[in-house]
């Protein structure tokens, strides 16, 4: 779904219908590869900045700069402007190309974990069913499909396996 929505941002950029009302934090982090000063890391006994106040607003003028270089005021656009604004849009979009094919393997990643987790969770459901379900002779029929009609100590051995494999 997010490389889905990286090539539409892409193709709206290509058909020049991108407003500044489109631009949200996470699109605008996606088009620049921003990261602000508080999300790039800060050690553990660090004390707090004291100029603070100015790094955001250092920041905010950076973010201020990039998107009027974007989208030009109506009072100054021109040639040069609308050729610098032609220019950082191609760098953005270039930006955002190459984020679709890593966006759609972060995402083959990510369900390839949702199976791992699944297989584990499955295994270890295994001993509570062993365990709380002893006697074979009178386990529920769906408590037996569960454990894929193993006895007890099988199922259990072969759920234990299988979510630590995971």
């Amino acid at each position: 779904a997010k490389s889905q929505r990286c090539k539409a941002l892409v193709d709206t950029i290509d058909d020049k219908k991108l407003k500044v009302e489109d631009i949200g934090v996470q699109r605008y982090e996606s088009m620049t590869g921003w990261l602000p000063f508080w999300d790039s890391g800060v050690p553990i006994g660090a004390k707090p900045a004291a100029n603070e106040e100015e790094q955001l607003q250092a920041e905010v003028k950076k973010v201020q700069a990039t998107l009027d270089s974007w989208f030009p005021s109506n009072k100054k656009v021109g040639e040069k402007e609308s050729k610098i604004s032609e220019r950082a849009f191609e760098d953005a979009k270039d930006k955002l190309e190459g984020a679709v094919h890593q966006l759609r393997l972060e995402g083959y990643r990510e369900f390839l974990y949702f199976v791992f987790n699944f297989v584990a969770f499955y295994g270890y459901l295994m001993a509570p069913l062993a365990f709380y379900y002893e006697d074979e002779e009178k386990q529920p029929f769906h408590v037996q499909s569960l454990k894929l009609f193993y006895d007890n100590e099988c199922a259990d051995w072969a759920g234990n396996f299988a979510g630590d494999v995971m």
